[in-house]
């Protein structure tokens, strides 16, 4: 079985909607860009969640996005916060966060 790429990008449906990807795309929602969920799931695109660590992890707006996803349906994924370029502290956060993430 062949897998097909997947595109998810983080910017808005409506501007993923006009661009010149013609492969597969969906959403990677991020703590920053609040969810706009409906518009992403009414395209039926596929999306996942992000923890915007890369640009600035904020405990806050993390929670408020997965509250916000929790009863959604169609999520690909949530990425589990992580600390850029360390494996071991992201473990150790993982651990920290996993009972958290087995809710959403």
């Amino acid at each position: 079985m062949n897998a097909v790429p997947l595109l998810l990008v983080s910017k808005s449906v409506r501007a993923l909607l006009g661009d010149f990807w013609q492969g597969p795309l969906g959403q990677l929602v991020t703590p920053r860009m609040g969810t706009g969920l409906d518009l992403t799931e009414g395209c039926r695109l596929p999306w996942a969640a992000d923890n915007d660590c890369f640009a600035g992890f904020h405990e806050g707006r993390y929670l408020q996005m997965l509250e916000a996803i929790t009863y959604r349906s169609g999520c690909l994924f949530v990425v589990a916060p992580d600390v850029v370029a360390d494996a071991r502290a992201t473990l150790r956060l993982f651990d920290q966060w996993e009972p958290v993430l087995r809710c959403v």
